[in-house]
């Protein structure tokens, strides 16, 4: 990692933008910004003592593989507070690779990677806790079939998407959470509900994941320099 830094929040936030497809990070609101500002913020700290985005976000997938663990022992609450963590540590290593002047974009290749391979332990949760597997592949499949699509449309040309939408890492990451808090909550009141609760907030989030894809089909036909 080169020596210099992105310096400044606004600075940081346009490199962040040309980073990501277009999507400014000034525009999130309430905890949207907070966790950005949150990233950053440490990102500035870890730079300062070089710690490496590769580090921080392979550390984010080391504590994603925690998930399926937790949910085998039916630990629902603990399995979201796991994915929350793993998922800023993750946010942190991208805030990193900003941060660095002339950072190496090859390093998103690496990032991409594995946080889909934290989202399969995400989804392998899911299944050991009771979720039909054929639900938990669809998800799997519509939320790997999306980040493709951005990705060869970047590759390609379109370089603002300048959207995040339902179907994006900002808006899974959430749905996640809710979802084992929500299962974990019925497993309280009554352990049978738990995989039940589970199974249908999965649906949500497999709805919402398919109209997130078509809300990117959207924002690439808007791009001004779409391919």
């Amino acid at each position: 990692m080169g020596s210099k830094r992105v310096q400044g929040w606004e600075a940081y936030a346009t490199e962040w933008s040309e980073r990501y497809g277009g999507y400014d990070p000034r525009r999130s609101q309430g905890l949207g910004r907070i966790w950005h500002r949150m990233a950053y913020r440490v990102g500035v700290q870890l730079f300062k003592i070089r710690v490496r985005p590769a580090a921080i976000t392979t550390l984010a997938l080391i504590i994603a593989l925690a998930v399926p663990i937790l949910a085998y022992q039916h630990a629902l609450a603990s399995a979201a507070l796991v994915v929350l963590a793993s998922g800023f540590v993750a946010a942190v290593g991208s805030a990193l690779g900003v941060l660095s002047v002339g950072g190496a974009r090859s390093g998103l290749v690496w990032e991409s990677a594995l946080a889909r391979l934290g989202e399969v332990c995400w989804l392998f949760g899911f299944w050991l806790a009771g979720v039909p597997a054929a639900l938990v592949i669809g998800c799997g499949l519509v939320i790997g079939f999306h980040e493709y699509v951005r990705a060869q449309a970047l590759a390609s040309g379109a370089s603002r998407v300048g959207v995040h939408s339902a179907a994006d890492r900002p808006a899974r990451l959430p749905m996640v959470v809710a979802a084992l808090l929500a299962a974990a909550v019925a497993g309280w009141l009554n352990p049978r509900l738990a995989a039940g609760v589970l199974t249908v907030m999965t649906g949500l989030w497999l709805v919402l994941t398919l109209l997130g894809f078509w809300q990117l089909i959207g924002a690439l036909q808007r791009s001004p320099d779409r391919v």
